[in-house]
């Protein structure tokens, strides 16, 4: 096998079986990593729903309803409000007891996504950012230069994104930092 077809094999059978022939939700960025599950998913599953949670207006809300699109599958917005979200991060900390900010800062989008599907199993892409080189993987291009067989070097060099460059929902470029992931 080409160096990385197993690892393709090893994604794609990882999701076949949590969802061959059952109906599934997708927590759904509209990102790469969302966006492969849903993909797979699609092939194996009954029926695939794509959730994304955010504001009426953030990036994740705007990439995920463009990509559902894309792959011809059932798109829900899970929305986050200044109004609501303190009695949706006092459920998510009654429910899991866990009131440390940096869990509650991760886990509240799916706990949102979890309340409002229907399906009883919900895929995500969470993880691969952290296995496949952190967050920067996202806007680094040396991370798929490596793939390709290319040098190291750059990903060992890179800065990070210009504090001018955004990323849009229909091409991946670089965005500035928001903290902390």
């Amino acid at each position: 096998m080409a160096k990385y077809e197993e690892l393709g094999k090893a994604i794609e059978d990882s999701v076949r079986l949590a969802c061959e022939g059952k109906r599934v939700g997708i927590a759904f960025s509209g990102g790469m990593d969302s966006g492969l599950v849903a993909a797979l998913a699609s092939r194996y599953a009954r029926s695939v729903t794509c959730y994304t949670c955010g504001t009426d207006d953030s990036f994740d809300v705007a990439a995920g309803k463009e990509l559902a699109e894309k792959l011809d599958l059932p798109w829900v917005h899970c929305r986050i409000s200044e109004d609501d979200i303190e009695d949706d991060i006092r459920e998510l900390i009654l429910a899991t007891g866990v009131s440390d900010p940096l869990t509650i800062s991760y886990d509240l989008q799916l706990f949102c996504v979890c309340k409002e599907a229907k399906e009883r199993i919900i895929l995500t892409g969470q993880g691969s950012d952290e296995y496949f080189g952190g967050r920067a993987f996202r806007t680094n291009p040396a991370p798929a230069a490596i793939m390709r067989g290319g040098s190291l070097l750059p990903a060992l060099s890179w800065k990070g994104p210009s504090p001018t460059t955004r990323r849009s929902p229909s091409r991946w470029t670089p965005r500035p930092s928001r903290g902390p992931p």
